[in-house]
Formats: C-alpha cells, structure tokens, sequence
C-alpha cells in the first residue's frame, strides 16, 4: 500500500499540566515523519481486515492513558477498559500491553484478563523474566544507590525503584533541575556501560541492565509466534517504542504525538485519539 506523506503540519497535543524541559528531551534516532492515521484509515483498516491474525500492541503511559505528574496518579478510564474487552473477544485478535512499568503494576492498573502483560520494556512476562547475572544486579544496584544519594536535593526528582531496574522521573523538576539530574544519571552509568543502560523516555530515564531484552525484541517475538496471514498494530508514544517500530516495517505503527522525527508508519496526537481509533477498530471488525 503506497500512502502518500503528510504534509501538513499538527502541533503537538500534550497533558496541559505537565512540561518537559526542552533541552532534557532527547532526540530520537528516525527516519522520518509518518502520515495521519485519520487520513487512512480506510486502506489500513482493510489491510486488518484481510490478515487472518491481528495483533494489538499498546504502550500504557502517554498512550493508553495521558501523562501525570505522579505516575502513581495514573488509572485507565472505565471506558478505556470496556473497549479493551471488547477487543479482546475477537475471534484471531490478540492484545499485548508492553509497558516499562513492573509487571505486577501494569496487569494492576489494565486489570483485564485475556490480554499478554509485558513489564520492564521487554523483560517481564507472565511465568518468566529475563536472566540478569549477578555483575549487573550489582550494578545496577550500585547505580541506584549513587543516584538516590547524588539526587536527593534536586526538588522535583523523584527515583522509583522497580526492582531489576530504576527509573529517575523529572515530571516535577524545574528546567535546571531535571537537566543536573540528566547529567548525573548519564554519568553514573557511563561507568558500568558494559552492564547497564539508560533509556530516556518522556520525563523519565529508565536505568536496566543491558541483558533485558527491550520492547522491540518482546513484540518481534510476539509476532513471529503467529502463522499465516498476520498484521501488527502497535501504539506508542516514547522512544522505547521506537526500537518496536524499527523491528516491524510494513505494520501498523503508530506514534502517538506529532508524528514526527519518528520510525512509525503513523500517528495520532494523544491517548483520546488511540481510543478513539480501538473503538473505530472494534466496530469495524465485530
């Protein structure tokens, strides 16, 4: 399907309460700007239609639901879950939720049975979780010493310990703050870069070992479990989604945000729209 680029310009749609400094975003490797999913749907919902099996990937924070100040903030709306379950009774239709978040914390706040729940970018799975040698453990456990102790007086910087990895939120920080704390993260890393890595998401560098598979291996592994005719759909919104769209050329990729600068195929501005387009989806298929 030949899909011409879009051309017009949107402005980005973001939680009005929440600023990402400018300077601590980090830019994504890309390929380049994707096309309106509005503005084709009608050739890529029949392109779902003739694949015997569909499967659904979804992001959870910024895609699922809006960013939030306080990640312990965030709850999927009542009609976010109805439409989830109303995807997931379709017949050859599966739906994976592929989060950074811990496993346990990501079925807690989906909480709807019948989906595949995979937590720490990959590395998490029901019944499984990926090997980390004991150098990385300590590592990692190193490092997050390091920053709980280097960060504790930049107001707004907040470490959330997750176990098998750290992630170092900047949603309340000032400018100069989350900035200073970008830096010490980077450092504190660089010095264990054969063990550990950093991932910088929006508001949030995630620290993990470099043993865990990442999001794209997770949804690559998902897909090629499937025979036959087969079509992904993923949804996402951060850069550890982008490693998902670069595994899975010629599926529905879709960025949420501005669609730009990005290795999708598409994109919708928010998370109201990725619902609106899983109704649309469920309707279309029933």
């Amino acid at each position: 399907m030949e899909l011409k680029a879009q051309e017009k310009q949107e402005k980005s749609v973001t939680e009005p309460s929440v600023r990402v400094p400018a300077r601590a975003r980090h830019k994504r490797l890309s390929t380049g700007n994707a096309v309106a999913l509005a503005e084709v749907w009608p050739q890529v919902i029949a392109r779902i239609r003739e694949a015997k099996w569909r499967l659904l990937l979804l992001d959870f924070d910024g895609t699922l639901v809006a960013i939030r100040r306080r990640p312990q903030e965030v709850h999927l709306s009542q009609q976010g879950k109805k439409i989830l379950r109303w995807l997931v009774r379709l017949e050859n239709f599966s739906i994976a939720i592929i989060s950074g978040r811990e496993l346990r914390t990501i079925k807690r706040l989906v909480g709807i049975k019948g989906l595949q729940y995979i937590g720490l970018h990959g590395a998490e799975q029901e019944g499984k979780t990926a090997a980390v040698s004991e150098a990385a453990r300590c590592a990692l456990e190193s490092a997050r010493k390091k920053a709980q102790e280097e960060l504790k007086r930049l107001r707004g910087i907040e470490i959330e310990n997750k176990g098998l990895s750290f992630a170092v939120h900047y949603r309340r920080a000032s400018l100069q703050n989350a900035e200073l704390a970008g830096e010490a993260a980077r450092k504190i890393v660089a010095s264990a870069t054969d063990k550990l890595r950093i991932l910088p998401g929006k508001m949030v560098w995630e620290v993990l070992p470099r043993q865990f598979p990442g999001k794209g291996s997770a949804a690559l592994a998902l897909f090629n479990a499937l025979a036959g005719s087969k079509i992904a759909i993923y949804f996402g919104d951060d850069e550890t989604d982008e490693e998902a769209f670069a595994v899975l050329p010629g599926q529905v990729t879709v960025n949420v945000g501005t669609g730009r600068n990005t290795r999708a195929a598409f994109y919708v501005r928010n998370h109201s729209e990725v619902m609106g387009f899983l109704r649309r989806l469920e309707k279309e298929l029933r």
